[in-house]
């Protein structure tokens, strides 16, 4: 016997009928729903039909019970305090019936298949808004099965489809999402549940094409709110791409200001104690202490940008973030020169003096650099620091979740163009330099989404590759330009030989990162980098419709 279990339709009637056609094709004898039929998508009544005339089973989502209750409310006279915007549009949009659909919904559904006992939940049998990820402990599923006396248990909520066995003979399946998937890819998920007699129970997950673009066209059309909108874009655009997107469609800045606020609270209490690590760990390897301040310094600064209307007390930190960044960067950069130059070979003895010589100076330099240095992972290291940014993480507040998304779009805007000047006919090195620096602004902007969207890690080590092979290429640059300052003030005390062997190495150096700027050129970024500087493009194709004023509130 075949199943096709499927749930998280929210509203999306292509994806739902794409899916409901790819399941009668693999020869699915029954259909069931886990839940969120309704709630954030364009076209609700138009989905509870369509479920109705074909006697689809559903289970009670949270998302349906939010629209019940805002109904029941709405009739006793009471106003909620906080209700979301598309809970109110959705239930605006349906009628008696549907309403009466919704509240008729179980909060789990039991059916035997070929002898298995099959059990539907919208989250776990305890909770429906605890969610099952593919990454949940075999422990953990197993008493779930338990405690919903099946041998195969189907949720859905994470929006992640998974398939996970249990003992050989038991499963539990997240269907994942036929209208809002989160794991990346914008095709509709379902998972189709084989059982036979005498067999272990099988399912497979599958993914539907469907018409993304007419989402978001009923959408506009129905007047849908403006973060549904933005997704619904942002994944049309995706779709518009073809293959190139999939496993790259990054519609975590449009999650909401819940998912937001949780989102930048653990982000600052990682790097937090990141940063603390790094700091007291500076008596044992410095190199690698400054490697990971300056990464948790950069992802705070990060955090502290892109959610910045969600924490307006940032400035609490933000300026002892600048002071430990620029203690440690002169630091770095003389030990980026140090691992070059000790790295760098040759048989020359002219050279390999040359090398000895380079390596002195840079020594010579290093008193300073340290003591900054120093300094600055002691700040790190203080516990009043990591302290100041805990207390930030507590008073994150869900507020002004468009400002997330404006500001990672002004910071693709920026890299976009910076890409054009670095790739363009008039192109200069600074210019290339200038990109790279628009790249790691984005990426570390990006990075913490990865909790929501797998996409989000994809796009971000795009950027890194191309971030790291501008990044060398500067490096030698930089080493280049310390070579010949050297060379020329031995010149200048009368030491010619030794300077000529010094300009020698140095046009090594710049030949190697002449050619890692002319590779850049002729390439460009990579395909899934390019995915994250296009973010926020407006298409003619998919342009959105005029914003009432109202909603900009």
């Amino acid at each position: 016997m075949r199943v096709a279990l499927l749930g998280c339709i929210h509203a999306n009637l292509p994806a739902l009928e794409a899916v409901l056609a790819d399941a009668a094709i693999a020869g699915a004898e029954r259909v069931v729903c886990a839940g969120d039929v309704v709630g954030w998508g364009p076209q609700p009544r138009e989905v509870l039909a369509l479920l109705r005339s074909r006697g689809i089973p559903s289970i009670r989502g949270h998302d349906d019970r939010r629209v019940v209750d805002l109904s029941l409310d709405r009739a006793e006279g009471r106003a909620p305090a906080r209700v979301a915007r598309a809970v109110r549009w959705t239930l605006d949009r349906l009628d008696d019936e549907d309403v009466r659909t919704l509240a008729s919904f179980p909060l789990s559904y039991g059916f035997a298949a070929a002898g298995r006992t099959v059990v539907v939940v919208h989250g776990t049998p305890r909770e429906e808004d605890e969610t099952l990820l593919p990454e949940t402990p075999p422990r953990k599923l197993a008493a779930f099965l338990v405690l919903a006396g099946a041998e195969v248990l189907a949720c859905a909520h994470g929006h992640r489809a998974f398939v996970r066995e249990v003992d050989g003979e038991r499963l539990v399946v997240n269907v994942g999402s036929v209208g809002r998937p989160w794991d990346g890819d914008v095709r509709a998920a379902y998972a189709l549940l084989d059982v036979q007699p005498g067999r272990p129970p099988r399912a497979e997950l599958r993914r539907v094409e469907y018409d993304v673009a007419a989402t978001f066209a009923a959408g506009r059309a129905a007047g849908s709110p403006r973060r549904t909108l933005d997704e619904l874009e942002a994944r049309a655009r995706g779709a518009a791409l073809g293959a190139t997107a999939r496993g790259l469609v990054f519609t975590a800045p449009f999650r909401g200001a819940r998912a937001h606020a949780e989102l930048a609270a653990r982000t600052l209490e990682r790097e937090a104690k990141r940063l603390r690590r790094a700091g007291r760990a500076r008596g044992q390897d410095p190199v690698e202490a400054t490697h990971d301040a300056r990464v948790a310094t950069r992802r705070l600064q990060s955090a502290l940008s892109v959610f910045a209307q969600l924490m307006p007390e940032a400035s609490l930190v933000e300026h002892e973030l600048r002071v430990i960044q620029k203690g440690l960067s002169p630091a770095r950069d003389l030990d980026v020169a140090h691992q070059l130059l000790a790295g760098t070979t040759t048989t020359d003895s002219a050279a390999s003096i040359a090398l000895d010589a380079a390596l002195e100076a840079l020594e010579r330099e290093r008193g300073a650099a340290d003591l900054a240095r120093d300094a600055a992972l002691a700040l790190a290291a203080r516990p009043g620091v990591a302290k100041r940014i805990r207390a930030l993480a507590r008073r994150v507040r869900d507020r002004r979740s468009r400002s997330v998304v404006s500001r990672i779009t002004k910071l693709a805007a920026a890299a976009r163009a910076a890409c054009d000047e670095a790739t363009g006919p008039r192109s200069t090195d600074e210019a290339v330099h200038a990109f790279r620096i628009a790249v790691k602004r984005l990426r570390y902007a990006i990075e913490p989404f990865d909790a929501l969207d797998p996409a989000a890690r994809e796009l971000a080590r795009a950027l890194g590759e191309a971030q790291d092979a501008l990044g060398a290429a500067r490096d030698r640059a930089e080493i280049a330009h310390r070579i010949d300052g050297l060379a020329e003030r031995l010149r200048a005390s009368g030491r010619a030989s030794l300077a000529a062997a010094l300009s020698l190495l140095a046009v090594g150096f710049k030949r190697e990162a002449h050619a890692a700027i002319a590779s850049f050129r002729r390439t460009g970024p990579s395909a899934p980098a390019r995915v994250a500087l296009d973010f926020g493009i407006a298409h003619d194709a998919f342009a959105p419709r005029a914003v009432p004023a109202k909603e900009l509130a």
